[in-house]
């Protein structure tokens, strides 16, 4: 059995499987659209299938916005990108390197229920994080929304000493437990 791969050609062109019904008007099978589309779906021999080699051309600066919708209250809020900071509760340092971009919350209320804060704003949820501050001016300009971003959260200096400095009697770091 010889098998012939298929072309690019082949697989535009191809009618869609769920375009054509089977059933006659008489209430029976009508095996007509069914062999049309076998005939159809037979590859064709390599002399006839033409190669389409297809080359797009994208410019360098591309606004995605205008390639996909977007909703109206999202050109009219402002982007947040500011950096993490780090867990009060915890000591670990990680991602606190990250830039994060976020909306603020609108159309919130609390829930009477539980007394839970609940929102109808799905976008108030979207947190997007970037390995530093450009990417994400990138991002938001790429995308043509507005922001602002904060500056970077003042960290504490840790000044590094030794265990013997806990012991030392010439600094002031000792101190009395009475």
């Amino acid at each position: 059995m010889n098998v012939t791969p298929l072309k690019f050609a082949d697989i535009i062109f191809r009618p869609p499987f769920n375009c054509f019904s089977c059933k006659s008007p008489k209430g029976g099978l009508n095996e007509e659209p069914v062999k049309r589309i076998k005939k159809d779906l037979v590859p064709k021999s390599l002399d006839e299938v033409e190669d389409i080699d297809v080359t797009i051309k994208v410019p360098a600066e591309l606004d995605i916005h205008l390639l996909r919708p977007e909703f109206d209250d999202l050109r009219e809020r402002i982007a947040r990108i500011s950096k993490r900071s780090k867990n009060c509760m915890q000591s670990g340092k990680f991602n606190l390197d990250q830039w994060r971009l976020m909306f603020d919350t609108k159309e919130r209320w609390e829930n009477p229920c539980i007394g839970y804060c609940s929102s109808g704003d799905p976008i108030s949820n979207l947190v997007l994080q970037f390995s530093n501050k450009k990417e994400a001016i990138d991002f938001c300009k790429k995308n043509n929304w507005k922001y602002f971003s904060s500056e970077t959260p003042t960290t504490a200096k840790k000044k590094i000493r030794g265990y013997g400095d806990n012991f030392s009697y010439n600094k002031r770091t000792r101190v009395s437990t009475k």
